[in-house]
């Protein structure tokens, strides 16, 4: 089946924003509709080293990294797969 991240959105573009500790990005992802249940990413975990991430610059600060916040189910499509958007907190400052 893969991993979650295999498979990023055609139609979907990463959405990012300027928080108070460095950025937030919300990152989707077509998935099989069961996988959501059993392979979604879990809170806390680090996507910096992983080549999508990379490749959008998603790297966080040096021995943190970025890190899943959560994830929400979106559209489900009639080939058995749907929208999972990830949203990753990417701190760029320690406070």
């Amino acid at each position: 089946m893969g991993n979650w991240y295999d498979r990023p959105s055609e139609t979907q573009r990463p959405v990012s924003r300027r928080i108070k500790i460095g950025r937030m990005h919300v990152v989707t992802f077509r998935v099989p509709t069961g996988a959501y249940n059993s392979h979604q990413p879990a809170r806390g975990t680090d996507v910096s080293a992983i080549p999508y991430f990379v490749k959008l610059g998603i790297v966080g600060i040096t021995n943190f990294g970025a890190r899943v916040s959560g994830c929400e189910i979106g559209r489900k499509y009639e080939d058995g797969t749907c929208d999972m958007a990830v949203t990753v907190i990417e701190p760029l400052a320690y406070t």
